[in-house]
């Protein structure tokens, strides 16, 4: 699937692809999961790797020690790890603003 702004590909046949309309973030989501009819639930939010996609693994705290900035280690208490790059994930102060962000657009669901 192709999300594109690029006006010459939206006619190109063959490809699966939504031609992104707006400039605004918020409008070009909207777009996307209303033409792809995505269903997003909160519980899946913030499950896979950024970089490799791959589903995260809960890790126990005292194994991610070093791995975190001191004040995540002494402020968080439930940790995940991709398998792949070993990439370490908690929920931080973004998760509520990612949440807000979906739910503005009204397509977060429980």
């Amino acid at each position: 699937m192709i999300l594109t702004r690029d006006s010459r590909l939206k006619d190109h046949r063959g490809l699966k692809m939504v031609y992104i309309k707006s400039d605004l973030v918020k409008d070009q989501l909207k777009q996307t999961i209303d033409e792809l009819e995505l269903k997003i639930r909160e519980r899946d939010l913030f499950t896979r790797c950024v970089i490799c996609n791959r589903p995260l693994e809960d890790i126990a705290k005292k194994d991610v020690g070093q791995k975190v900035p001191p004040y995540v280690f002494r402020t968080q208490e439930h940790f995940r790890k991709c398998s792949i790059c070993g990439r370490i994930y908690w929920a931080g102060t973004h998760w509520n603003n990612v949440k807000k962000f979906i739910a503005s657009v009204g397509a977060l669901k429980k």
